[in-house]
Order: C-alpha cells, then sequence, then structure tokens
C-alpha cells in the first residue's frame, strides 16, 4: 500500500511540471518575417517567460513573439521554447493550482 502511494504520488508530480504550451509564431502586419533553419548563427538572442493556467491550457500572460520582431527590427528568425529548471521549479511548486511556466527564446538572425 505504503509503494502504491509512492508511486501515485509520483506520477501525480509529474503532471505538475508538464503540460500542452502553446506558442503564437506571428510578425507584425508590418513586416516580413522568416523562420530559418538551425545551421544559421545568430547575431541576438531575446527571450521571454510566459505563463499558463490549467497546466497550459489558458495563457495568462502574452504568448506571442511580435514584440521581441518589433523590438529588435528582425528579419529572419529562429524560435525556440522549452522547459528550463526554473520552470519545472516553478511549476511543481504551482501546479497544484494549475499554473505552469513555459520560456520562448527567440533568435535574431538577419
Amino acid at each position: 500500500m505504503k509503494r502504491l502511494l509512492i508511486l501515485f504520488l509520483a506520477i501525480l508530480s509529474l503532471f505538475y511540471i508538464t503540460g500542452c504550451f502553446k506558442v503564437v509564431i506571428e510578425s507584425p502586419a508590418t513586416k516580413d518575417v522568416y523562420l530559418v533553419d538551425e545551421t544559421k548563427k545568430a547575431k541576438v538572442k531575446d527571450g521571454k517567460k510566459v505563463w499558463y493556467a490549467l497546466w497550459g491550457l489558458v495563457p495568462i500572460s502574452d504568448n506571442t513573439i511580435s514584440d521581441i520582431i518589433m523590438k529588435h527590427d528582425a528579419k529572419k528568425i529562429k524560435v525556440t521554447q522549452f522547459i528550463g529548471v526554473d520552470d519545472a521549479i516553478i511549476s511543481l511548486i504551482l501546479g497544484l493550482f494549475t499554473i505552469a511556466t513555459s520560456s520562448i527564446e527567440v533568435e535574431i538572425v538577419e
């Protein structure tokens, strides 16, 4: 019985640090922006943390990258979404309340 409880809690904690995170990759209406392959060298890297409710179902903060594109006047970019160690810790602590985070990194090539 004790092993079953430990297994149940371990599986339940995995749900706290996982989720279905959505990032909207769009450029502002006045700019043409292209996605490039991962072999291109980035000149500038910028990123942000996105907060979600219901384990990633509903974004609480802005989940688009258009503000980063405008800030750097980017024409060619690479976008990576990942769950870092800090995101996992936040999601583990706040996962009980259905709050989770994800990180977005935008690399400006040109």
